[in-house]
């Protein structure tokens, strides 16, 4: 990945570290050269996936014995050692075929099918997913409901649905996941049924917010504006949904930890502070619906709230005693923190959209919190090695970060260096398989708006400008009708599901 002038991203880091974005701007704000991280490199494990907001997730489904036995097949293993996205799925196709052949309707063949359906999400072909999800429920049959599988399959299907636009499917599957959990009747434990409702509440929560009419006036002024009291109502109850989510999730971790269980506290700690991330993006979303016919500034204060306890979720479990871990802290860990840190930079600087000016105080906080999760990202990239599929699935919010970093410069004044990093982070949010969802298009169409705005205040770039806007524009004409226009702050949520967490 390359930074500003064609230059790797690690020597933007450096210049980030060495210097404070707003020095020259603000005498107070400091910046440390030092990189730490979360959690360490050696205990980010990619050996199952790494992990994405609109990755399905379903590699980390498939249990050992059976990912072992798939990957003596030539073609699994490549698919699964570092080929591409696109690659990954002509082999998978092959491998389907053969293990069809053997044992039709096998351990093998539906691990397969699973890790194809996966992939085809992946860039982009989520009605293929959904079929794909659906032919492995026939051919489990009533099986399909023992040990957690349905609600896993069903939250997949919702999953692929919303990256689609389609949000009321993606609701009624989220109902049956839901539904279905409270009639599971196999030897769960506590720990996996907290997981599976936790899930399937936030699923349910983030189909019912995608669907409402929160839109940026920026992007399209024929996309109909202002909300209805249904439209604060229904915000409101998706606001409390994910929080009750959030709450449940949080709630079993606390149990778990304090019955000294060395099992379930670990993922459960990780998805309590995923619904925490979610569950900030909807209070900003309801307090914009709440005040959008009105000229008063919007409060993030509530908002911080939520992200605040997740961040603090996640220390808290960097504390926990390590024999109580029963698995590694994978990258998810990083991959939420970063995203957090990302959501509250967003929220620091666009919210107020009555200035391009933030007080000094509010653009130190943006760029600190851009700057952690551009390293948190970094690191992430280092970790994933030769993994192509790895890397691809975590470019797309380093690209995210990055831009973030850059609308920083540019509110600081320092206009050049911010240019140079929107190309950075343009240019990897166009590639095709980094732009194959709506999570991707967004930033991708949010990183060319704010690199036009930025254009538009330099003399002599007014061509650029325009130039550029109306790029952003075009690709939010090309975004599933229920996903245009909406606002940027869409791009923070992460809709996970239970294998997320293995």
């Amino acid at each position: 990945m390359r930074g500003a002038h064609g230059l790797p991203v690690a020597v933007h880091l450096k210049r980030i570290c060495s210097q404070s974005l707003l020095q020259s701007t603000f005498a107070s704000s400091r910046c440390s050269a030092e990189v730490t991280f979360v959690r360490v490199l050696e205990r980010r494990n990619f050996s199952s996936g790494a992990p994405a907001p609109w990755s399905l997730s379903l590699l980390r489904g498939v249990p050992t014995s059976t990912l072992s036995s798939i990957r003596q097949l030539p073609e699994v293993d490549s698919a699964l050692s570092g080929s591409s996205l696109k690659e990954s799925i002509e082999l998978l196709k092959r491998a389907a075929d053969v293990f069809e052949q053997i044992a039709q309707e096998g351990a093998e063949h539906q691990a397969v099918l699973y890790l194809l359906g996966e992939r085809l999400n992946d860039v982009g072909s989520h009605e293929k997913a959904v079929e794909m999800l659906q032919r492995i429920i026939n051919i489990m049959g009533t099986d399909v409901n023992e040990k957690g599988a349905g609600v896993l399959l069903r939250l997949a299907q919702s999953k692929a649905e919303w990256n689609n636009g389609n949000f009321a499917r993606a609701q009624m599957l989220s109902e049956e996941a839901l539904d279905l959990e409270s009639h599971e009747s196999d030897d769960s434990t506590a720990q996996d049924i907290a997981l599976r409702e936790g899930c399937a509440m936030n699923a349910l929560g983030l189909s019912r917010l995608a669907s409402l009419n929160c839109v940026d006036k920026n992007i399209n002024d024929n996309i109909e504006q202002g909300a209805t009291a249904e439209d604060v109502q229904e915000a409101d109850e998706c606001r409390v949904l994910l929080g009750e989510a959030a709450q449940g999730l949080h709630d079993g971790y606390l149990r778990s930890l304090s019955q000294g269980e060395a099992s379930g506290f670990v993922e459960l700690g990780l998805a309590g502070a995923a619904a925490y991330s979610n569950k900030g993006v909807a209070d900003l979303i309801c307090s914009k619906l709440d005040k959008q016919n009105n000229e008063e500034e919007l409060s993030i204060d509530m908002t911080l709230q939520s992200w605040n306890k997740g961040l603090s979720l996640l220390d808290e479990l960097a504390q926990t005693p390590q024999e109580l871990q029963t698995i590694p802290y994978t990258a998810f860990s990083d991959m939420i923190q970063a995203r957090i840190h990302c959501n509250i930079a967003w929220a620091t600087l666009f919210t107020d959209t009555h200035t391009d000016k933030l007080n000094a105080k509010n653009l130190t906080s943006a760029s600190e919190h851009s700057r952690d999760a551009l390293k948190l990202y970094d690191g992430l990239i280092e970790a994933a090695g030769d993994d192509d599929a790895a890397r691809e699935r975590i470019q797309p919010s380093m690209a995210r970060a990055l831009s973030l970093v850059a609308s920083c410069y540019a509110r600081a004044g320092s206009a050049v260096t911010a240019e140079g990093l929107f190309q950075s982070a343009t240019d990897t949010l166009s590639s095709t398989v980094c732009n194959s969802g709506p999570l991707h298009a967004i930033d991708r169409r949010d990183a060319l708006m704010w690199y036009g705005h930025l254009c538009s205040n330099w003399e002599k770039r007014q061509r650029d400008a325009e130039r550029l806007r109306e790029e952003a524009r075009n690709i939010d004409s090309t975004m599933t009708e229920g996903w245009q226009g909406k606002w940027g702050i869409y791009s923070g949520l992460w809709f996970f599901n239970t294998s997320d967490f293995k």
